[in-house]
């Protein structure tokens, strides 16, 4: 088995056996951690960009190919993207006829919350759920900065 189908898996036994909330928990957790752990790690003087929290969570910590992300918009407060990326949440969701409208915000919307704003606590993560896998080709997502 490789290492997406291990990932796979291992999202279909949580969904199976853990409560939303749960999973939620342990995924802020994990990610909290490994920013606390890599904080030093980055050269980023001031605060940090839309941008540059879009490429410390995808790139850096979740290790995802720049091809899998097309960028649609972008400038010093706002990136959107489409997120094409193997994703095993949605192969979990499929393999059991869940709904990924559902249990993307129930399990990762604010994991993902928790990481950026680990980095810039003005950042706002964002996800369109009119586009969203597997009702459209693609994740519609953004990073924006607020002014509260």
């Amino acid at each position: 088995m490789d290492d997406y189908e291990a990932k796979v898996k291992e999202q279909v036994e949580r969904l199976n056996s853990w409560s939303y909330r749960d999973i939620e928990a342990a995924v802020i957790e994990k990610r909290i951690s490994w920013i606390r752990e890599h904080a030093m790690d980055s050269t980023v003087s001031g605060p940090v960009t839309p941008r540059q929290a879009f490429e410390r969570l995808f790139f850096d910590y979740m290790g995802l190919f720049r091809d899998d992300l097309i960028v649609l918009e972008e400038n010093e407060d706002k990136i959107t993207w489409l997120s094409k990326n193997p994703c095993p949440t949605l192969d979990a969701c499929l393999k059991l006829g869940l709904d990924t409208r559902s249990v993307c915000r129930a399990i990762s919307e604010k994991p993902t919350q928790a990481f950026i704003s680990q980095l810039n606590p003005q950042l706002r993560f964002l996800r369109s759920y009119q586009e969203i896998r597997p009702y459209a080709g693609h994740c519609l997502e953004s990073i924006l900065k607020s002014d509260s």
